[in-house]
């Protein structure tokens, strides 16, 4: 019996032209940007959208949120309903960002991982893909390893497809 639980996200880099690319008419996966949705119930602390720049590229959808040593953990959820097949950011810190911190990435669809956890500093990035078929709900965790100064951690042009 197939299982409706998510998969493990791949990782790739350097990213892929983002949805904001892709031929308007084209037929093909529906897409949604996570910049545009709203987080379910009381989020506690959530994402800021806008453009953000990761590793010298811009991300105009991005997710993101700041990291000092006195911020908490910012996870707010997401509603799939059942309906969205997959996901997609590029993940990274700021290019402003104090290059001494490093920040943590991770994925959740109906309280499991999706991939694994991820830990970056100034300077680099990831291409996150999962699979979300059947999920409920998606949790994007951001929160802090280690440094001394600030950063801002980016879901850069964070989507949905189906």
């Amino acid at each position: 019996m197939p299982s409706n639980s998510p998969s493990a996200a791949a990782l790739v880099s350097p990213p892929s032209s983002p949805p904001s690319q892709q031929a308007a008419g084209r037929t093909g996966p529906e897409t949604q940007y996570l910049a545009d949705l709203k987080p379910v119930g009381s989020a506690g602390r959530v994402y800021d959208t806008g453009p953000q720049k990761v590793d010298a590229s811009v991300y105009t959808h991005s997710l993101y949120a700041l990291s000092c040593p006195a911020c908490y953990t910012v996870n707010p959820e997401y509603d799939l309903g059942r309906s969205w097949t997959g996901f997609h950011a590029v993940i990274g810190v700021n290019d402003d960002s104090d290059p001494s911190v490093v920040l943590q990435f991770e994925v959740f669809a109906d309280g499991k991982p999706v991939g694994e956890v991820q830990r970056i500093h100034l300077g680099q990035h990831l291409e996150l893909r999962g699979n979300l078929s059947g999920a409920l709900r998606l949790r994007l965790v951001l929160s802090r390893v280690s440094g001394s100064g600030q950063a801002t951690g980016v879901w850069g042009d964070a989507s949905l497809d189906r």
